[in-house]
């Protein structure tokens, strides 16, 4: 499903991704975010750790996502990755402003979050995934 075409509500602001992005309201998140979990763990998705600014150590390009949450109590999100020795690590972002994603035909091809100091924390995919 294109998250154009679903029930979830969008907005266009200025982000680092693509002129395509669109913003996800945050009353949407804890839906996108859950339907994006289970989208990661189906197809075994890549992320650039380069992108990030505060990412894990490591000499690999690309890690693993095992997931990525909402957790509105605490108000953060949490980006797990998978580390080569199949250890994971956890990437979290406190009290996020904005979710921006770019999504094309083929899939969700990037994620960007904006914290409440302004810095942006991207999530660059190897491959598309499709989040139904």
């Amino acid at each position: 499903m294109n998250v154009r075409s679903g029930v979830l509500s969008l907005r266009y602001i200025t982000t680092t991704l693509d002129s395509g992005s669109v913003t996800l309201d945050k009353q949407d998140w804890q839906e996108y975010f859950e339907r994006l979990s289970r989208a990661v763990a189906e197809s075994r998705a890549e992320t650039d750790v380069s992108a990030l600014p505060r990412g894990p150590r490591t000499d690999a390009p690309w890690v693993a996502l095992a997931a990525v949450r909402y957790d509105a109590t605490l108000d953060t999100i949490e980006i797990g990755l998978e580390m080569a020795d199949k250890t994971t690590e956890d990437y979290v972002i406190d009290a996020p402003r904005h979710v921006s994603i770019d999504e094309r035909e083929e899939g969700l091809v990037a994620l960007e979050v904006i914290d409440c100091n302004g810095a942006a924390h991207t999530v660059r995919l190897r491959e598309p995934i499709e989040v139904f």
